[in-house]
């Protein structure tokens, strides 16, 4: 699994950025995503292995606090999961 570029990470921060603004200047967690099956089962079942898959898919993860009208605190955090390309495929975020 090959490793997101700089260039890439910038580009999908300005992106969340401009999509949730109290994500700006947040650093996000980079990890790469699992995919495909897990060889203990295929081998369970008896079943040919996968090929490899289609492409590296990386999630960011980004996390920050914000604070309510009550004054408490509330964490949001966003996961923005990208391709070797820099494509975001899905972004979630927390309520």
């Amino acid at each position: 699994m090959s490793e997101l570029s700089r260039e890439i990470i910038e580009a999908v921060k300005r992106q969340v950025a401009e999509e949730f603004p109290e994500m700006a200047g947040v650093e996000p967690d980079v990890a790469p995503c699992p995919s495909g099956v897990d060889p203990r089962l295929v081998r369970k079942l008896g079943a040919a292995p996968p090929g490899r898959p289609a492409r590296d898919l990386h999630t960011l993860t980004f996390t920050c606090s914000l604070t309510t009208e009550d004054g408490s605190s509330m964490p949001r955090v966003v996961r923005a999961t990208v391709d070797s390309s820099g494509n975001v495929v899905k972004m979630t975020v927390s309520k």
